[in-house]
């Protein structure tokens, strides 16, 4: 009956228990845009069906719509994973197809957004959604302090340079894979925020600076040969009530002033490093100023050559001097 409803609109393919719908889903799944299914079938029955549907993520994203006529089966196919129902005695054919079109146009609208959302190499969000999902997560949990931690490849320019494009794609993939499991076990957001930099935006731990040296480390073994090596800054929320970008402002302010040389290394952001970066950017801010008004001012210091006999002077080493108005 709901094969004569749909035929006109759709290619309809039947299946006369579970154990062989579950065979021709797996076989099919490419290719199927939706799957309406009986809870009550001989084999396996429609649970077990959507159960095994669920547990692999290529069928996942196949949209099921339950047969029933019992109100309690609807929380547990939801549970399970189903779209929506169709209830027994079937509604009118209208009524069916535009359920089963429904469903079809909001999985395939579910698809195109995660595959917008989430960077193709390391499976993480991109950018723009990691910040719109953290912002939703603050606004649903006022009280929830939140740590920001920034991940940066050092000289990952020189490393696809040196070892190739192919190389460098490897470890963009398997820095993603850790971070994504690390993410999963403590809770919050990961994104690839540029080429060779991650941003990871966790629940606070009071022990951030003794955990993250753990996980710098674990990362770090990652690439044994040729060594790749990370700077890592972290912002430890304590209750101040920056919003998320701020914070993560304040990770890429301690991750910009760690060394660039060959090695691993971390920091933390702090008030005295805030107040050092507001201080440097004050200077240049002061520099064209100092200049019109001739707030500079060369000093020579003398070199003698003192080889001979008798020392004379040969030449001067010029010293600038700045008579800032303030400073």
């Amino acid at each position: 009956m709901l094969g004569n409803m749909l035929t006109d609109m759709y290619e309809i393919e039947y299946a006369e228990n579970g154990a062989v719908a579950l065979d021709t889903i797996k076989k099919e799944k490419f290719k199927l845009s939706l799957v309406i299914l009986d809870l009550h079938m001989p084999e396996l029955d429609g649970y077990t069906v959507l159960e095994m549907m669920h547990s692999d993520p290529e069928t996942r994203r196949i949209p099921v719509i339950v047969l029933t006529a019992e109100k309690d089966a609807e929380v547990k196919s939801l549970q399970l994973g189903a779209a929506d129902f169709i209830t027994k005695p079937y509604e009118v054919p209208e009524v069916i197809r535009a359920r089963v079109s429904h469903s079809i146009e909001l999985a395939e609208s579910s698809i195109i957004i995660h595959e917008t959302e989430r960077d193709e190499l390391t499976g993480l969000f991109h950018k723009e959604f990691f910040f719109e999902y953290g912002k939703l997560l603050d606004e649903q949990n006022e009280n929830l302090l939140m740590d920001a931690v920034v991940i940066d490849v050092n000289r990952f320019h020189l490393i696809k340079e040196l070892y190739g494009r192919e190389f460098g794609d490897l470890v963009l993939k398997t820095l993603g894979k850790s971070i994504h499991e690390f993410v999963n076990s403590n809770g919050g957001l990961a994104c690839r925020s540029d080429s060779n930099c991650f941003y990871v935006y966790i629940p606070h731990q009071d022990n951030l600076k003794e955990v993250l040296p753990e996980q710098i480390e674990r990362l770090d073994r990652l690439f044994k040969e040729p060594k790749i090596h990370l700077r890592v800054g972290a912002y430890s929320d304590d209750g101040s009530g920056l919003d998320m970008e701020q914070r993560f402002d304040c990770a890429r302010l301690a991750c910009g002033r760690l060394s660039k040389n060959y090695e691993t290394c971390y920091g933390f952001y702090s008030v005295e490093l805030h107040d050092a970066e507001l201080h440097s950017e004050q200077l240049i801010n002061d520099m064209d100023k100092a200049l019109a008004e001739k707030q500079f001012k060369v000093y020579f210091q003398p070199k003698y050559n003192i080889e001979g006999e008798k020392p004379y002077l040969y030449s001067a080493e010029a010293l600038i001097r700045w008579f800032h108005p303030t400073y």
